[in-house]
């Protein structure tokens, strides 16, 4: 999963990152992307990153000194919604059928159901 999140997602936000801030004259730092903080935190075993089905445990341990409470224990945070389940009806309904109803994905245990893509 970290693998994907490095290969896949992480070169597509920088890029957002990057258009956002220069499209309002802003300089922008990444700095949890030092290659020691990427290479200790992937290093790490699952059970210290995550407790208790809370994301980022171990980087909220390691600033919680710095950090008001309300900051840490925020709930009202969340991602880019992205409309899979749209995209798998119209535009990209070939590629999910490819990739989802593919061999190796039933090998792999995958649904073959075709809802999904339906």
């Amino acid at each position: 999963m970290i693998h994907f999140d490095m290969v896949a997602s992480l070169p597509a936000l920088l890029q957002v990152e990057d258009r956002v801030t220069m499209a309002n004259s802003l300089e922008s730092r990444v700095p949890l992307l030092d290659h020691r903080i990427a290479d200790l935190v992937t290093s790490m075993p699952p059970a210290m990153k995550f407790k208790a089905a809370e994301m980022k445990y171990i980087l909220k341990r390691a600033v919680k000194d710095f950090l008001p409470k309300r900051i840490l224990e925020r709930k009202d945070k969340m991602g880019f919604p992205v409309p899979l389940h749209i995209w798998a009806r119209n535009e990209a309904k070939g590629f999910f059928s490819d990739v989802l109803l593919s061999k190796k994905c039933r090998s792999a245990g995958c649904s073959t159901s075709r809802r999904w893509i339906s």
